[in-house]
């Protein structure tokens, strides 16, 4: 009897902490979904940084190295919460275990994809920072972004504490680091020769 029983209650133990413990793997599971969801609004709302409207940066931090952690994080959050699924579901049945380890094996190499691409272009996010520069007499500050691939640098206006406005864009192909075209500075505005823009509004 005495033996029976502290098998007994052993087997009631450990079905108790596996219990726990699917539990707890079922919960980062849907902490994972809600990460995933979070994870494709911010890339909806800040994957383009030069289409018309708002413009957010934080810092000089911009939307769009917010937007591409939010990407890289994206394939690794969605494959990790297949797995958590698939274990809660296999420990259930005990059956299905070669799809346990084909999907463990998915997610490491989606995991080493996205670190080998994130690391090949860790230089390009540094041509995603919002940076400024002040208008002749220093009287107005401007900002701009630009973008290593399509060689183009966008300038904005600030119009709020994270809100920026585009307001004109130029090539770079072929020109100095420094290079900006030669505007026209007025008091209250500055003109490309073709159209105005306002300074900006926000903290001048």
């Amino acid at each position: 009897m005495g033996r029976k029983y502290k098998e007994s209650s052993a087997k009631v133990k450990r079905e108790f902490r596996n219990m726990k413990i699917l539990k707890f793997l079922g919960v980062i599971k849907w902490l994972l979904v809600v990460l995933a969801v979070i994870c494709c609004v911010i890339i909806r709302l800040f994957y383009w940084y030069d289409k018309p409207g708002k413009f957010y940066s934080f810092g000089d931090i911009t939307q769009v190295i917010i937007a591409n952690v939010a990407l890289l994080a994206l394939v690794p959050i969605v494959c990790l919460c297949a797995l958590l699924f698939l274990i809660i579901k296999l420990s259930k049945g005990g059956q299905g275990k070669v799809i346990v380890i084909c999907t463990a094996l998915l997610v490491f190499l989606c995991g080493g994809a996205v670190g080998y691409v994130a690391y090949t272009n860790r230089s390009a996010l540094e041509f995603m920072r919002l940076q400024e520069f002040r208008a002749p007499g220093n009287m107005h500050t401007l900002y701009y972004v630009t973008s290593k691939g399509e060689r183009k640098r966008v300038i904005y206006r600030r119009t709020g504490k994270y809100e920026y406005e585009k307001t004109t864009s130029f090539d770079t192909v072929g020109q100095k680091k420094d290079y900006f075209p030669e505007y026209q500075w007025g008091e209250e505005s500055f003109s490309d020769g073709v159209n105005e823009y306002l300074y900006s509004s926000y903290e001048e």
